[in-house]
């Protein structure tokens, strides 16, 4: 430890040292409890669409192998980085029970790695303190309310660490060992983020050049160059692990087939109209929106003594608390802070002084801005998926809201704004569960013992579905057989021990009505192989089921029905060869 340390240390009274320790006791009582309620959160809700999906890649593959999977949709590139974990898994435990309880501890493992990485980097342009409370902020915050490692939640966490560790590189001084090494870890979590999610790839190159821009002197340009270095020989090995995964036909079909089913519903003209009408729709939101920019301009142009007052802690957090009694915009209000957190900081972020590493905080701010443009543009869902990108920036703007030499009120404020909006991140992913009918914790519910869902707390009727369908499709087909599902929920393949025998365990039509005549086409082409013709059909039901695509009456025509699970509005239907 510096000596100089040791003199400030020194230096505290008694009464100093009791108040330290306080603080430290109370973070540190509060992180034990945020994440003992995060770890119960995980065994909350089961979701049949969205997390079931990304599932069901690892599913298929833990099944037949990588290389017998016909799945061409590019969403499966964040499950290859989950698949030595999985096989893993289902060594040690023998089969797939629990299988998506363990995915979700892997999410949680993902947002401690992530706050550990947004700690390392405040703690060198603020206390530890502020440090600290910005860390559980990012742990705090799940996407939508679904706790599971998709292209969203790995491209998130993975972007935010690699703005962080670049952070750290950047602030450290020369004699500091770290450095290299942060570099390092930064060029591997950009890796898995682009892998994850490779659109952010253009969120990179944005961030090099940004940082290119920012860069002093000579020796600052040196380091970035050596930083690019490392990234992109990352980047080039990313690539070549998919090229001997999939070689060059399959990647180009994987592009083809989701370009198309992706940007069926969503152009981007349409999503620019969809994104218009979230503020068209939400007055509410619209005036926090303003406040949270006149806040950022008052700072802007306040003096510096206002900078170094407990006001704008104060005032960004009652914006926070006047977003949730108002009726969400993004879906979920945590998403709706993102977005008020990151319009404050397009103005604090001016009002740096070089000291407080201005340069390196504006490009880690300005890069997640890019991101969540990035995340918002190529997405199905429009602008609800910015905070995708802009939770790095919004974890950044109050953790820089006062200077670090602000007096101990302001620098209260501050954790205090920090600490909140983690604790009502955390409360409202318990009072939104994604893929839930029911909050199972305030209807009746039961923790499903059997199967991939086994561990999970869901309602009755879900519970009861569940159950049926897994003993009908296991009288009807096994471990060998091959199986397609026709409906909504993906969940159904990870129901049988069958293999999914499709292009996509997501089905496009059910959710949209319609495909592109190509797509339907392609999979007409790829049924009429006998290779690729299942063992058994399942069609899915429910109120808001679409009249089958022609693809699908085309093949069910040479099957007959055999077996029918019908639970309340939902009803699942099993066909197999007629010869």
């Amino acid at each position: 430890m510096p000596r100089c340390s040791a003199v400030q240390i020194s230096d505290l009274t008694e009464p100093q040292l009791h108040g330290l320790g306080a603080i430290w006791f109370g973070l540190l009582g509060l992180s034990v409890i945020v994440l003992a309620s995060l770890a119960y959160r995980m065994t909350i809700g089961v979701d049949l669409f969205d997390e079931a999906c990304y599932a069901t890649f690892l599913d298929g593959w833990l099944k037949d192998g990588l290389r017998h999977s016909e799945n061409l949709v590019v969403h499966q590139a964040s499950a290859l980085l989950l698949l030595p974990a999985a096989h893993l898994y289902t060594w040690l435990v023998g089969s797939e029970r629990g299988l998506i309880l363990f995915l979700r501890f892997i999410f949680l493992a993902m947002a401690a790695i992530a706050s550990l990485c947004q700690y390392w980097f405040i703690s060198r342009v603020r206390g530890t303190a502020v440090a600290w409370s910005s860390a559980l902020l990012v742990l705090c915050f799940i996407p939508f309310s679904l706790p599971a490692p998709s292209y969203n939640t790995i491209g998130m966490f993975g972007m935010l660490s690699a703005l962080a560790l670049f952070g750290v590189a950047a602030l450290q001084r020369a004699r500091n060992q770290y450095r290299v090494v942060a570099a390092i870890l930064s060029g591997l979590a950009w890796i898995a983020a682009v892998i994850a999610y490779p659109t952010l790839s253009v969120v990179l190159l944005a961030f090099l050049a940004l940082a290119l821009i920012a860069a002093r002197n000579r020796s600052e340009r040196l380091h970035l160059l050596g930083y690019a270095i490392i990234c992109l020989f990352f980047q080039l090995c990313g690539a070549w692990l998919l090229l001997q995964l999939y070689g060059w036909t399959r990647i180009w079909q994987i592009l083809e087939f989701s370009s198309i089913t992706l940007q069926n519903s969503e152009y981007l003209s349409a999503k620019l109209a969809r994104s218009r009408d979230i503020f068209a729709n939400h007055p509410a939101f619209d005036v926090l929106c303003l406040a949270s920019a006149a806040v950022g301009i008052w700072l802007l142009v306040a003096t510096r003594h206002r900078h170094r007052d407990v006001w704008p802690a104060l005032l960004v957090f009652a914006i926070i608390l006047a977003s949730f009694p108002a009726e969400t915009a993004l879906w979920f209000h945590p998403h709706d802070v993102v977005v008020l957190l990151a319009l404050v900081g397009l103005f604090v972020m001016g009002s740096f002084d070089s000291a407080e590493g201005e340069p390196v905080i504006r490009v880690i701010y300005l890069a997640s801005l890019v991101a969540g443009l990035v995340t918002s543009v190529t997405s199905a869902n429009g602008f609800y998926n910015f905070p995708i990108g802009g939770l790095a920036a919004a974890a950044l703007v109050p953790a820089m809201l006062v200077p670090r030499d602000a007096p101990g009120q302001a620098i209260a404020g501050q954790c205090g704004l920090l600490l909140g909006t983690a604790v009502l991140f955390c409360i409202s992913a318990f009072a939104s569960i994604y893929g839930e009918a029911a909050n199972p914790l305030t209807a009746p519910a039961v923790r499903i013992r059997d199967g991939v869902f086994a561990g999970l707390l869901t309602t009755m009727d879900q519970a009861a579905f569940i159950a049926a369908a897994t003993a009908a499709l296991g009288r009807e087909v096994g471990r060998g057989n091959t199986i397609v599902v026709m409906g909504r929920p993906p969940g159904i393949y990870l129901l049988t021990d069958a293999s999914p025998m499709t292009l996509s365990t997501w089905d496009f039509w059910q959710f949209y009505g319609s495909l592109p005549p190509k797509v339907n086409a392609w999979t007409e082409t790829f049924y009429r192989n006998p290779a690729h013709r299942p063992d058994v059909v399942a069609v899915f039901s429910d109120p808001q089921t679409y009249p089958l695509a022609p693809w699908a009456r085309s093949l069910l025509a040479e099957y007959a029905a055999v077996d029918l699970v019908s639970i309340g509005a939902r009803s699942l239907s099993i066909y197999k060869p007629v010869n």
